[in-house]
């Protein structure tokens, strides 16, 4: 539909639950540690916007983990503050991708939040068998029992690099 910065909140469908990721660059461990200083961090005031316009029942927001410490943790406990401001109680934590029946190491920083007129106390859920083997996605061996988070870059990422799906096999 466009770029949300200029889609006015009264153009946006009513909706109950609101799952939105917002750029990781600026927040990640191996970028350039922008946080809201770099544009693409400022997102997540897009975010908040809609929140306090459309006001859903509830919301799932993620990034990565280094969100939490970028500035010394003020960012993170801005956009907390911020997301409370809004109408939402909110809990916040990481989770890693193997605890939930997927063969990844992959941190996230989770956000959810339930409006505050909603009488529902959110927990994050408790963590899940390992549903396939990284062996079993590659339908082959492989040295590791779970994948690294897989760079962009793929096979462009030199083949023995950690990151890289091809030095699994």
């Amino acid at each position: 539909c466009g770029d949300i910065c200029k889609i006015p909140s009264s153009d946006i469908p009513n909706f109950d639950l609101l799952c939105a990721g917002f750029p990781c660059q600026p927040f990640s461990q191996v970028g350039q540690k922008g946080g809201l200083n770099d544009e693409r961090g400022q997102l997540i005031f897009e975010v908040l916007r809609i929140l306090k316009d459309k006001q859903p029942k509830a919301f799932i927001l993620e990034n990565v983990k280094g969100l939490q410490s970028i500035s010394g943790g003020k960012v993170y406990q801005l956009i907390l503050d911020e997301l409370k401001k809004v109408g939402y109680k909110v809990q916040s934590k990481i989770l890693e991708a193997k605890d939930y029946g997927t063969p990844q190491l992959r941190k996230r920083l989770f956000f959810v939040g339930v409006r505050n007129d909603i009488k529902i106390d959110f927990d994050f859920p408790k963590p899940l068998p390992l549903k396939y083997t990284f062996s079993q996605i590659m339908q082959g061996v492989t040295q590791r029992e779970y994948s690294f988070t897989i760079r962009i870059g793929g096979r462009r990422s030199g083949i023995n690099n950690r990151f890289n799906w091809d030095c699994y096999m």
